[in-house]
């Protein structure tokens, strides 16, 4: 988040700065949004299948690629900015764009309980968007200082910004990679244990041990007893976001000659957990392995034949929320960070510092407001958070290029930071509230791409607007569009409550 401030408060700058006209920079500014929405689609949907690790560190290589394209290469055409710029994840807002978002929020919901989940993604909300506020304030102050001092120029400047984004994005890799396993869905780290428990127990298997198995199958072995109880029975989905083991219950007894889809792995799991029994491991242990083998070799349901869809209820819920959340971010892609910096720089000259103070504020501003929201929501209800808190910030929305000096029109940005952004943890909290814990990577994904899809139209008419004389429009649909929305979220969704 911090490298997203750095270039939020530039991005738009730069692309006027190297000859782009306004029609161009809204173009290529929506198209990157558009390409945004399709490496999400992709990393998100499969996510959960091959790792959430590998996602994560796949998507900061593309940061420190576009980083080095808008950093190294001099003269670059619309068509190598824009390919950068797509699967780069640059962010145009200056905020969160791209896969990150909907993998780190499927994440938090599972490793936290309902009813602490608002209070959780506040405090995520309130790291990134203060992360961001110090982004814009480093950037604005050190390309200010850099030129007055050395003497070099902005567009130079500009180039070192976007090197430090992909050097940004090298650390983040190295972050990620040093999650653990926590972070993958439960039915992955079973069958991931599985793989490196029974092939080395198996090692070890004795024609004694086998011959315990059989007993045991035919009640001949009370001390190994558990090996007697179904692989999986149904899972529990509890209302504290996290999903819990599988319970055993006794397996009753099957005809003769009746196996399931997954006996080879049953078989090689149960003799694996004998042996390991055998050599003084635990009988929880072996249970593990057993369940872990029969997860990957009996789960015609589970992640190893494909991402996980929604089901019917949770489809229809999360449809109609992202239109809703994708005409809201339409609206707010009308006027993003770097577009506010851009409006700022054209209608009263103010320097590189000025926006990065602006910014700055804003963010920090939003950081604050992102806290609070835990607390409100628990008072009043995440729906009723999201709209009362967003209602009167599109008010201030609509003032802001009606404000007659430079000193009047910051203030609304501040007043208007200070309460806009309390929508976005209970947000969160409520996709990840109304539907199942394993459908969650998928309902964040299908939200987040929604919400970069409408906002990557923004951005293109603002430009088009800016073209014809006409900016402060933009402000004008960015207020109207939203309010509009609110008032639809509370009719449709005040009655739907969370229910996992």
């Amino acid at each position: 988040m911090w490298a997203y401030g750095t270039v939020g408060v530039i991005l738009a700058v730069y692309l006027s700065e190297i000859g782009l006209s306004n029609n161009q920079l809204g173009t290529l500014l929506t198209l990157t949004l558009i390409g945004d929405s399709a490496i999400s689609l992709a990393v998100t949907r499969w996510a959960d299948a091959v790792g959430r690790r590998l996602m994560l560190v796949s998507s900061c290589l593309l940061m420190v690629l576009a980083g080095v394209v808008y950093g190294e290469v001099l003269h670059p055409s619309f068509l190598v900015l824009l390919l950068a710029a797509t699967v780069g994840v640059l962010s145009p807002s200056g905020n969160e764009v791209g896969p990150f978002m909907a993998m780190e929020q499927a994440v938090l919901a599972e490793l936290v309980g309902s009813e602490r989940r608002t209070h959780v993604f506040a405090w995520y909300n309130l790291v990134g968007y203060g992360m961001t506020a110090v982004g814009a304030l480093t950037a604005g102050h050190a390309l200010t200082w850099a030129r007055e001092a050395y003497g070099i120029s902005d567009l130079e400047g500009y180039r070192v910004v976007f090197l430090q984004y992909g050097i940004s994005g090298a650390v983040l890799l190295l972050l990620f990679l040093l999650l653990s396993e926590e972070v993958e869905r439960p039915e992955r780290r079973r069958r991931r244990a599985a793989q490196h428990i029974a092939p080395s127990a198996a090692s070890r298997t004795s024609p004694s041990a086998v011959a315990v198995v059989a007993a045991g199958q035919t009640g001949g072995c009370d001390e190994e007893a558990a090996l007697r109880e179904p692989l999986l029975s149904t899972q529990q989905h509890h209302t504290d976001g996290a999903e819990s083991e599988p319970t055993v219950h006794p397996e009753p007894a099957q005809p003769a000659g009746e196996a399931d889809s997954g006996g080879g792995a049953v078989a090689a799991g149960a003799s694996a957990a004998v042996t390991a029994g055998g050599q003084g491991e635990t009988r929880e242990a072996a249970a593990k392995a057993r369940g872990g083998a029969g997860a990957a070799g009996g789960s015609g349901g589970g992640d190893g034949g494909g991402p996980k869809g929604l089901s019917a209820r949770s489809r229809s819920i999360v449809l109609r929320l992202s239109v809703l959340f994708a005409t809201d971010s339409f609206a707010g892609g009308l006027v993003t960070g770097t577009l506010l910096a851009y409006f700022f720089q054209t209608k009263y000259g103010v320097s590189m510092a000025y926006l990065g103070n602006l910014l700055f504020g804003a963010n920090l501003l939003a950081a604050v407001s992102s806290l609070a929201s835990g607390f409100v929501a628990a008072k009043i209800g995440l729906i009723n958070t999201m709209v009362f808190t967003h209602l009167p910030s599109n008010v201030l929305m609509l003032l802001v290029p009606l404000m007659p000096n430079l000193r009047l029109a910051t203030i609304m940005v501040f007043l208007r930071f200070s309460i806009s952004q309390m929508d976005v943890a209970p947000r969160a909290s409520y996709v990840a509230g109304v539907v199942r814990p394993d459908e969650r990577t998928a309902a964040m994904g299908v939200v987040n791409i929604a919400k970069s899809i409408g906002a990557a139209f923004g951005p293109l008419l603002t430009g088009w607007l800016a073209d014809r004389g006409l900016f402060q429009w933009a402000f004008y649909l960015c207020g109207g569009l939203k309010i509009a929305y609110d008032l639809t979220l509370l009719w449709s969704f005040s009655h739907i409550k969370p229910e996992h």
